[in-house]
């Protein structure tokens, strides 16, 4: 699974793209990416529950 927030963490602070945009990579971004991962764990184990009561019925 890709977790992308280890692979950001080498881009912590300020970086700059292609086209010469500054931005910031913070650790707060680092945390919301851990949350949106979390939830979208929970959300697939919880479908997976109820698809297997589903195919009992």
């Amino acid at each position: 699974m890709v977790k992308p927030y280890e692979l950001l963490l080498d881009y912590l602070g300020c970086q700059e793209n292609y086209t010469g945009e500054v931005y910031e990579v913070t650790e707060g971004h680092i945390g919301q990416l851990k949350a949106a991962d979390i939830a979208s764990s929970v959300n697939q184990i919880a479908f997976g529950c109820y698809s297997k009561k589903a195919m009992k019925c």
